[in-house]
């Protein structure tokens, strides 16, 4: 018994209580030939660029939905340049939420 099926079936959504979405269907990709798996947003990523990303490199989403794998949406960056995204994205969302010159 394969899919939903199968007793032990978790496909769909997962909602974690941190509120990231996970779709457990479809969240990893398995390799054929191997029991290895691959995060499907890196192996979108790694098949549009035509190589196998290097530890040092991360994709990021640049819509921040975590579930939105289309090409547009994939940014393949540096460790350090992943990094300082964030940093300023939460910067500008502070500044933006919490900012005390906020006008009434």
């Amino acid at each position: 018994m394969s899919g939903a099926n199968n007793p032990s079936y978790k496909g769909g959504l997962a909602i974690y209580t941190n509120g990231k979405r996970r779709s457990n269907t479809s969240s990893f990709v398995y390799m054929r030939g191997s029991r290895q798996k691959k995060a499907q947003h890196r192996f979108i990523a790694e098949t549009a660029m035509g190589r196998i990303l290097k530890k040092h490199e991360h994709v990021h989403h640049i819509n921040g939905d975590q579930l939105d794998n289309r090409n547009n949406n994939l940014l393949v960056c540096t460790t350090s340049y992943h990094a300082w995204l964030h940093d300023n994205m939460a910067r500008a969302y502070m500044r933006e939420h919490f900012s005390h010159e906020a006008t009434n």
